[in-house]
């Protein structure tokens, strides 16, 4: 039997261990899409189920910062036809940042709705904000907002390709020190290749 010290530092380990292997498979999955050799699995989704389960995987950290998050997805989405590993991982991303980028009691939102021929879906918070010359890098490999907060660079380009690959695209509006707005768009209607 383990004691609570011991307890402790193993879960400490099997996080570290959880990190590292999501690193890899974040440089395994950027190197594919730079060779055009990464396969998306396109099932029907349900987007409503794909972002709730996104929200409880990160809804533990934000209530350890006292953070409230809300979640607003429109009745009008229709499934769409995803990779749901990787959009899952894009939404994860989005909300870990807003989570690890706000001030302790703020607020995430986190909206999806029809627009035209689109579902948007947008991940807003009450963080430290980007500023205004960053706004155009921070989806590039490698690039981060505030490297004084640890990371990789490597969260954001992840999202741009994944969300790019499914036929979207994707933006920031960032005020510093008021927050920033991650927004994606995902077509209704799969793209042909």
């Amino acid at each position: 039997m383990l004691g609570e010290r011991q307890a402790s530092l193993v879960e400490n380990i099997q996080m570290n261990a959880a990190r590292l292997s999501s690193l890899v498979s974040q440089l395994l999955d950027l190197g594919k899409l730079k060779t055009g050799k990464l396969r998306l699995d396109l099932d029907p989704t349900d987007v409503a189920s794909l972002i709730q389960d996104a929200v409880d995987e990160i809804r533990p950290w934000a209530e350890d910062r006292s953070l409230r998050l809300e979640v607003t997805v429109s009745d009008s989405i229709p499934k769409l036809l995803l990779d749901a590993k990787r959009m899952h991982q894009v939404l994860v991303n989005l909300l870990a940042n807003a989570v690890k980028f706000s001030k302790a009691a703020g607020l995430i939102i986190l909206t999806a709705e029809v627009a035209d021929r689109d579902v948007v879906v947008k991940v807003s918070d009450t963080g430290i904000g980007i500023p205004a010359n960053l706004q155009t890098t921070v989806f590039e490999r490698y690039e981060q907002a505030h490297t004084e907060r640890g990371g990789t660079g490597l969260g954001l380009a992840i999202v741009k390709s994944f969300v790019l690959a499914h036929g979207g695209r994707v933006w920031v509006e960032s005020r510093e020190g008021h927050g920033s707005c991650f927004a994606f768009t995902l077509p209704l209607e799969a793209p042909e290749s």
